[in-house]
Order: structure tokens, then C-alpha cells, then sequence
């Protein structure tokens, strides 16, 4: 494997791990706010 293809690998690594960590934080927020509807 070519170091070029290292570092894009790499890259998408990283925005695997940030992507799945605005999810679990956006679920927990979605979570919140329909249990505050439910209530309200």
C-alpha cells in the first residue's frame, strides 16, 4: 500500500470516528428532547 493511500485511509478513519460520535451525541439530544415532549 502506498503512503498516499495511508493517509486517505487515515482521513476516513477519523471521519468514521467523528461521524459516529455527532450521531451518538444527536441521538442522546433526540432522546431528550422527545422524552421532554412526552412530559411536557
Amino acid at each position: 500500500m502506498s503512503s498516499n493511500n495511508f493517509k486517505h485511509y487515515k482521513s476516513l478513519g477519523q471521519l468514521i470516528k467523528d461521524y459516529r460520535q455527532w450521531r451518538k451525541i444527536s441521538q442522546d439530544e433526540f432522546k431528550e428532547k422527545s422524552f421532554s415532549v412526552i412530559w411536557a
